[in-house]
């Protein structure tokens, strides 16, 4: 299967206008895949719990940490603004780990969702279909 890299920076306006739900949104099917995150840093307020304990409970994990499709959406819409996020997926549990180098992680993760700095994402992937919705819905971005 084909990998592919995009960068995200969406419109032109200074805060970047593309939110992890939209791009969750762009996600077909997610029943076969599990999610870790291994990064984030971010405000808001939780429906259940407190950001930093997240933060905490994410950043210090030894490989990373498990999070369901539908918590990675609740968290998504609870969130006002993420700083920094690493989100790896795949259909392989075994996968999902930390890994020395970025360009391992991307190379063998089914999905790796990355924000920068608040400014912009940078989004590795085999599932074209994921790529293809991006592109067709999300303002701003460009192949890598």
């Amino acid at each position: 299967m084909m990998r592919k890299s995009i960068l995200v920076e969406g419109d032109q306006n200074i805060v970047l206008s593309i939110s992890l739900l939209d791009v969750l949104k762009q996600l077909g099917d997610t029943d076969t895949c599990s999610w870790k995150l291994l990064w984030l840093e971010a405000t808001g307020r939780l429906i259940e719990g407190d950001i930093l304990d997240l933060e905490q409970k994410v950043n210090s994990s030894e490989n990373g940490y498990i999070i369901s499709f539908s918590e990675l959406m609740k968290l998504a819409e609870s969130i006002d603004q993420i700083i920094e996020l690493v989100l790896i997926g795949s259909s392989d549990i075994n996968t999902l780990r930390r890994y020395e180098s970025d360009e391992e992680m991307r190379s063998t993760c089914d999905y790796c969702i990355e924000l920068v700095d608040s400014s912009y994402w940078e989004i590795n992937s085999a599932d074209n279909k994921f790529i293809t919705l991006l592109t067709n819905n999300i303002p701003g971005f460009r192949e890598l």
